[in-house]
């Protein structure tokens, strides 16, 4: 059981809570358990931090519920709008 938890300690998941810079991390959540999963994870490693979301998603994705599992906490959210041809 020790080898099994040191091991998932140092797990990389590219794209999966992953910090590109220090203290900004993206994760590609893209359906609604993904999102639950991550928001999850956000209470639960960074408890004692300041959090600001940027949300953004492909237009066939379930957004609204998405950005609802996201208002459950006290973030701040950053929403951005783009409209593609």
């Amino acid at each position: 059981d020790d080898k099994i938890i040191a091991s998932l300690k140092t797990t990389k998941w590219d794209g999966r809570l992953e910090e590109v810079y220090p203290d900004v991390y993206l994760d590609g959540a893209h359906n609604i358990p993904a999102m639950e999963a991550l928001m999850r994870n956000i209470q639960y490693i960074f408890k004692d931090k300041k959090i600001t979301i940027l949300f953004s998603a492909l237009k066939d994705k379930e957004i609204a519920k998405m950005l609802e599992e996201i208002t459950k906490y006290n973030y701040d959210i950053v929403l951005q709008k783009r409209k593609y041809r």
